[in-house]
């Protein structure tokens, strides 16, 4: 047994292939009408279709959320504001988190909650770039240094950075 890709019920699978296509420039794989399938791993099935399918219900309520979909992002701000701009519902703003990285997290339209981190390479970078050295970096993300030291010497290729 293998996982191939996590589902989602929707309630409009029109409505939810625009905004994952769109706002989240997710290519789709393959389109079945009631089933469609999203480069990464991600599938939207339409909740009647599915309810047919199994004589289960899948109502559930909005605040049940017992899991989220977690993208990554190497440009939280514009990405932030993208959603924001097409009234995207959050859970809240973009927050720092104790290992430095920046997160928000908002809805989807049938209220599946997203989490959109920075991705830690450009933590990493974000870091650096505000004048800390890789011990400061690894201290303030708990990141391993073989890791931390990778980032920086593939941005930057001078080991004497590595040094500091």
């Amino acid at each position: 047994m293998r996982l191939k890709h996590t589902l989602l019920l929707v309630q409009d699978i029109s409505r939810a292939k625009r905004f994952y296509a769109d706002l989240f420039s997710m290519k789709i794989i393959h389109d079945f009408g009631t089933h469609v399938t999203l480069e990464g791993g991600l599938a939207l099935h339409d909740a009647s279709h599915y309810e047919m399918m199994t004589g289960k219900t899948t109502a559930r309520q909005p605040e049940d959320h017992h899991s989220a979909v977690y993208f990554e992002s190497d440009d939280i701000i514009s990405d932030y504001h993208r959603l924001e701009q097409a009234k995207t519902s959050f859970l809240h703003p973009i927050e720092m988190q104790s290992w430095n990285q920046q997160v928000f997290r908002c809805f989807d339209p049938d209220g599946h909650l997203i989490e959109v981190g920075e991705s830690m390479r450009q933590v990493i970078l974000r870091l650096h770039k505000m004048g800390k050295n890789p011990r400061e970096i690894i201290d303030m993300t708990h990141l391993p240094q073989d890791y931390v030291e990778l980032v920086l010497d593939r941005a930057f290729g001078d080991r004497q950075l590595l040094k500091s």
